[in-house]
């Protein structure tokens, strides 16, 4: 009925505190998380050790030649397929890690499956 979903009370600036669940304004929480490393840090805090269901990962548009100019410049590397499999995949969890690219682009990027990169950045959580 209309008077369950009307608000109840409320109990401080921006929220609305009805039976069974609280309304946050958007604008407060913009107020609190007003940069992305804040957004980012909260997204994430809770989620550090667990399974990563929340996860919340920025994902960027490099494209392609860059992430590869940028992997042969950072690593001192003139050819990403003369890697061995153990350099390769440590490379590909520490770009994982620290750019904004994502796991179909560093399997473009590498030339090599989809489902093998899934394993080595799996293998790092």
């Amino acid at each position: 009925t209309a008077s369950q979903d009307a608000p109840q009370a409320r109990s401080s600036v921006g929220t609305i505190q009805h039976d069974n669940y609280t309304n946050i304004d958007g604008e407060v929480i913009k107020d609190y998380l007003d940069t992305y490393e804040k957004f980012d840090k909260f997204m994430n805090y809770y989620n550090e050790d667990e399974d990563g269901c929340l996860e919340y990962k920025a994902v960027c548009n490099i494209n392609d030649n860059t992430i590869r100019n940028t992997i042969c410049e950072e690593y001192s590397i003139s050819n990403i397929h003369e890697l061995s499999i153990g350099e390769r995949n440590k490379i590909i969890s520490e770009i994982y890690n620290k750019k904004c690219t994502s796991i179909r682009q560093l399997s473009r990027v590498f030339e090599i499956g989809k489902a093998v990169v899934e394993r080595v950045v799996k293998q790092d959580r």
